[in-house]
């Protein structure tokens, strides 16, 4: 997608350019807590949080190790089409924040 020609996409968090920076013309409202989406969603944050490894703070972190070479791939490529960065980064902390292992 693209919006003013600069290529732009949609995620859970809101709008991002291809450099990962949220495009404030754009912006989503404030996330829904984890009751209110599908169930499926449900279910599948829960098992990520299953899938915890020593060390990692909340689901970014599990997605990201789960990810692995795929993800680095995935960067790599994002990067060569649209020559910035993806915001995997920012996903990770958001998901990190909204879906933490411990409570705060």
């Amino acid at each position: 997608m693209t919006k003013n020609g600069q290529p732009f996409v949609r995620s859970s968090v809101g709008f991002f350019s291809a450099g990962g920076e949220r495009i404030p013309a754009l912006q989503s409202r404030e996330p829904k807590p984890l009751t209110e989406w599908p169930k499926l969603v449900q279910v599948a944050v829960r098992v990520m949080s299953k899938k915890k490894a020593d060390g990692e703070v909340g689901v970014g972190d599990t997605v990201r190790r789960i990810l692995g070479v795929a993800g680095e791939i995935y960067k790599v490529w994002f990067y060569a089409v649209f020559g910035s960065k993806c915001g995997c980064t920012n996903r990770q902390a958001w998901l990190n924040q909204q879906f933490p292992y411990t409570k705060k």
